[in-house]
């Protein structure tokens, strides 16, 4: 504990307290402010990932689309190609049987 040895020296120890409890006003209150600063940016990063994921998400269903679109191009040609091919084995024979 504590003891002064006078007067003067009492009231330099209370000033000083209350100059630190000024001083940890002053930080606790920075402190808070800070804090509120780094919910905020927080906030704003998860927004972000959030529009990154969904980009994202449209990107690999556009991906998809595209895919399934060429993939039935080419079943298509290779549909047609095969009908092109029996038209031409199937033509001569009733061609000729026509004739």
């Amino acid at each position: 504990m504590f003891c002064p040895e006078s007067d003067e020296e009492a009231d330099k120890a209370i000033q000083e307290a209350k100059d630190a409890k000024v001083q940890l006003a002053c930080l606790n209150a920075g402190l808070v402010e800070f804090n509120w600063k780094v919910e905020v940016a927080r906030a704003a990063k998860a927004k972000q990932q959030q529009e990154w994921q969904r980009l994202g998400d449209e990107q690999a269903n556009k991906d998809w689309c595209v895919e399934a679109e060429e993939k039935a191009v080419r079943e298509w040609q290779e549909q047609l190609a095969e009908l092109a091919w029996m038209n031409q084995e199937v033509s001569p024979s009733i061609w000729n049987s026509a004739f």
